[in-house]
């Protein structure tokens, strides 16, 4: 996982959005079957966020996938 300076310039910023990133999807694991998942970071603001905001959006993130693979695998078994 790699997270540009671009976005963040502190190193510490850098490795907390990993950590939260990667914690998430540890979680959400079982969810999203046999899955590549790129994330990319859009924006800086989420080194404004706090880690309970990030967990959020991350959450929501994973939902709309799942919703959006469940959509996928029943159009391709019709």
């Amino acid at each position: 996982m790699a997270i540009s300076k671009k976005h963040l310039k502190k190193a510490v910023d850098r490795n907390r959005i990993k950590r939260l990133v990667r914690v998430s999807f540890q979680e959400n694991q079982y969810r999203l079957q046999n899955l590549d998942i790129v994330v990319l970071l859009r924006n800086n603001r989420s080194a404004l966020a706090t880690n309970e905001q990030i967990n959020q959006e991350l959450e929501q993130l994973w939902v709309q996938l799942i919703s959006r693979v469940e959509k996928s695998v029943l159009t391709v078994r019709s």
